[in-house]
């Protein structure tokens, strides 16, 4: 659920982030040096620049060590040239990564912070970001934005949490702002400090109420991580009237945080009623059979006389392996109405009577169970025997095979020599071989 969580909000807030993107950063050097402001921009497109070579007057007058980074300088955008025109992704990065080496050009980082990015290379997008941010150059809001969010998808909290920190420095776009309160909400509730993600989860909500359903789910679980059942509760309401994540989820969060028993199987019966597949009531019923068995305790506690109950632990316990899923939330659900059944419509001796019949019932159940599960191993030891007695046969074929064979070939040996013997010619035999000599 968390991790759905995760993706969930780093694929909403994108979206945001890439709306509000549309238009190219604009580089703006602050040089320490007159040669590095050598780029002017290409109009009409995006991120790209012309290099302008300074004269030989210009370049003469650098001192060695300028030349010598100024050479660096150029031979960086060449590479970086290759890279922009080059086909496929990995000249783009082989390219980038050389230009790199000699100049640490901020189109370069900032082309492969979103090259990354579209590939969902998370881990270079934020390791570029870093660099792009070291570099000092033309840092702003949406640089620090999106470092925020390779921080969360890579659970790097501390870091989200210090980045986020740093973004609201340069930050005018609440939009933007809600999505990093609750990349923060996200990470305080992962370093379990939940009293934070609740402040940031509200945060979130005033900057962006488009998110409000996901702030809504960090604070619900960050309340019951606490034992704070009725704030949680209260969250899971909300959830479950917008039906979200799915009502399966937003139903079962409600009877999770409820303090009534009552309450809890009206939204368990809910949760498998929207149930997507079999392993999902499997599971709703596991937590039904809980409220079940209490119930039942409880009433036979009130009854007097033995009784011997049918419990649903014990039964699942003796014949879990005897069962596949299907089979077994079929037999849970039938089990569960008898129980209710007899719970709610019987009273002493009657209710007794009852309970012993569903017992004998599901006895019998197992007894089937069990006898069908003998059959089939007879049946499949009985298959594997016929398989060896097969392999068996076919091995003997083969003996007999390689024996005839053999048998020929003695033959054949035996009417040479026989020939060999009728002509003025001395033979002998020395195993499967057959000497002569002829006079």
């Amino acid at each position: 659920m968390k991790k759905l969580l995760v993706v969930a909000l780093f694929c909403f807030i994108f979206n945001i982030a890439f709306a509000a993107e549309l238009e190219p950063v604009k580089i703006d050097y602050k040089p320490t040096l007159s040669f590095e402001s050598r780029f002017e921009k290409i109009e009409g497109t995006i991120n790209a620049f012309n290099f302008i070579p300074l004269s030989k007057e210009e370049y003469k007058d650098l001192s060695p060590v300028n030349k010598k980074k100024y050479n660096n300088m150029k031979k960086s955008y060449e590479y970086w040239q290759k890279a922009l025109y080059a086909k496929n992704n990995s000249d783009i990065i082989k390219y980038s990564e050389k230009a790199l080496s000699y100049y640490e050009l901020y189109p370069v980082l900032y082309n492969l912070v979103h090259f990354y990015d579209g590939q969902k290379d998370y881990k270079n997008a934020a390791y570029y970001s870093e660099r792009l941010i070291n570099l000092g150059y033309n840092i702003n809001y949406l640089t620090y934005f999106y470092y925020v969010m390779y921080l969360s998808k890579l659970n790097r909290y501390d870091d989200c949490i210090k980045a986020g920190r740093i973004y609201f420095d340069y930050s005018n776009d609440s939009n933007l702002d809600g999505g990093v309160y609750l990349a923060m909400a996200d990470s305080y509730y992962n370093l379990n400090d939940y009293n934070n993600a609740i402040i940031y989860a509200d945060k979130a909500i005033n900057a962006n109420p488009i998110i409000e359903k996901m702030a809504t789910e960090i604070k619900y679980m960050a309340y019951f991580k606490q034992n704070k059942k009725a704030e949680a509760n209260k969250e899971a309401i909300k959830l479950y009237d917008w039906k979200y994540p799915n009502i399966y989820d937003a139903s079962l969060r409600v009877a999770a945080s409820s303090s009534s028993d009552v309450t809890r199987m009206k939204y368990y019966e809910i949760a498998k009623q929207n149930a997507k597949d079999t392993i999902q009531k499997w599971a709703v019923n596991t937590l039904i059979a809980l409220i079940d068995e209490k119930k039942l305790n409880n009433i036979c506690d009130k009854t007097s006389g033995f009784i011997d109950k049918p419990l649903w632990s014990e039964i699942i316990k003796s014949d879990n392996n005897l069962m596949d899923l299907d089979t077994q939330v079929k037999r849970f659900d039938d089990y569960h109405k008898d129980l209710n059944n007899c719970m709610c419509n019987y009273q002493g001796n009657d209710f007794k009577n009852c309970i012993k019949a569903l017992k004998d019932k599901q006895d019998k159940i197992s007894q089937k169970l069990y006898n069908d599960q003998q059959e089939l191993n007879r049946q499949l030891a009985e298959e594997e025997r016929l398989r060896q007695l097969r392999i068996m046969n076919a091995n003997l074929q083969q003996q007999n095979y390689l024996q005839q064979q053999n048998n020929y070939l003695q033959q054949q040996q035996n009417i040479r020599l026989q020939q060999l013997q009728n002509q003025s010619t001395s033979c002998y035999k020395s195993g499967n071989n057959v000497y002569c000599n002829s006079y």
